[in-house]
């Protein structure tokens, strides 16, 4: 994707930040129930965007510039999951598995780790590993970083460990096909709970 459409859909990244907000003021039982019930609206939706015509045709007239190609109908005709999908599944499966401390700087690291990564890699990544860059890995790891200090108050190196494990995953994850909404947030999670033991 060209710089300006991943700011575009970065942005959307970036607007998410309400979820957390929901998450720390809400009950586990009652945002389990708010993300469950908005991610079977959401699967409604891609059911029909994937299966009818009309309504495909009319979200990427919308949303084109923004999809990934495997997202998007008008370039190959083929109608796959978006990433918003897997972002809210994400969030649904990290408020049912974790506390909400855990939830919440796994989410936080999807945001803006992730964010950071995909604008450095775009804008002065220039060594590649796989199909993104070091540079992106670096901010990655470092914005990861950054949010687990300030959220834990344990030993430096298990940060760091936690962090550059995350940053490796979201690294390879188009490489062995797993959305890197899922695998970001849900690495991050599994993660920070075994070691704050």
């Amino acid at each position: 994707m060209k710089l300006r459409q991943e700011i575009g859909r970065k942005l959307i990244h970036l607007s998410s930040i309400w979820m957390v907000f929901i998450i720390y003021f809400l009950e586990k039982e009652e945002a389990s129930i708010f993300f469950g019930g908005l991610l079977t609206i959401f699967f409604i939706f891609e059911y029909l965007r994937m299966s009818n015509n009309i309504i495909a045709d009319i979200t990427c007239k919308y949303f084109s510039k923004i999809m990934r190609s495997h997202e998007n109908i008008v370039e190959f005709k083929f109608r796959g999951l978006t990433g918003s999908f897997f972002f809210l599944l994400a969030v649904f499966l990290s408020v049912l598995i974790f506390s909400k401390e855990v939830a919440i700087s796994s989410i936080l690291i999807l945001i803006f780790a992730d964010t950071m990564a995909a604008l450095v890699g775009k804008y002065i990544g220039k060594r590649n590993i796989l199909d993104k860059t070091a540079e992106g890995f670096i901010a990655f790891f470092i914005t990861a970083v950054i949010i687990l200090y300030f959220f834990y108050d344990i030993d430096f190196y298990r940060i760091v460990i936690i962090a550059f494990i995350v940053a490796f995953v979201e690294l390879i994850s188009s490489y062995i096909k797993i959305n890197d909404n899922l695998s970001i947030t849900i690495t991050a999670g599994i993660l920070t709970t075994i070691l704050l033991i």
